[in-house]
């Protein structure tokens, strides 16, 4: 109520530590999931982000490779309307290390930043134990992609593309993190292999998480 959301935050995380095995738990959870993400997402300045000046023949592209970030990020943390920049313009730039990691056991993605928690995704998993097991990595990302079915292209847009808006494709060849519209699916054991998210979920990964972004799954 007073917006002293750092402060808040830390009421979660001790929260989510000192009661791990009880109905908190959870809470805790969504509590510091929703911070972090209104803190990110903004230009609101915090501990784990820094100002960048705007240089002469600086790019979007450019900054965010710099930094291992995306030009999405760049553009709704600053607000940005348009890709044009201006030397001396200030950028909010956040810093650290983000990486996944898939626990199986509870169908639930974790997105960390050196380590620390930063939100939790509820998603769904292969069938038969299909989705497979590891350290991977994201080697490519993809808005509006066509879904290649056997015998068939399905593009983007149509009903019959499982893939939704986004593909985010792993280092394991023919696995990766997309979409869904079916919300009975999440929490489940029903894809092919993959890792299926609601579609809102799954936009605001792609807007955070950089190609070689680290995706450990386990089984637990």
């Amino acid at each position: 109520k007073k917006e002293e959301r750092e402060k808040a935050l830390e009421l979660y995380y001790k929260l989510k530590k000192d009661f791990s095995k009880t109905e908190f738990l959870e809470k805790a959870e969504e509590g510091l999931s929703r911070i972090n993400m209104r803190l990110m997402l903004s230009p609101e300045l915090t501990k784990d982000s820094f100002i960048y000046k705007v240089e002469a023949g600086d790019s979007l592209a450019a900054i965010a490779k710099k930094f291992n970030t995306t030009v999405e990020f760049l553009m709704e943390a600053n607000r940005l309307a348009a890709s044009l920049l201006k030397p001396g313009q200030r950028l909010k730039i956040w810093k650290g290390n983000l990486r996944i990691r898939v626990s199986k056991a509870q169908n639930k993605l974790y997105l960390e930043n050196n380590g620390r928690l930063i939100k939790v995704y509820k998603i769904a998993t292969g069938k038969d134990n299909t989705t497979p097991e590891g350290r991977f990595t994201i080697v490519n990302k993809l808005k509006d992609p066509a879904w290649y079915a056997v015998g068939a292209i399905v593009p983007a847009g149509s009903r019959e593309n499982i893939l939704g808006s986004r593909w985010l494709g792993l280092s394991e060849k023919g696995y990766g993190l997309h979409g869904t519209n079916n919300l009975v699916d999440i929490g489940g054991y029903v894809t092919n292999g993959c890792i299926r998210l609601v579609e809102t979920d799954l936009q605001e990964i792609y807007t955070l998480v950089p190609v070689g972004t680290t995706v450990e799954i386990n089984r637990k």
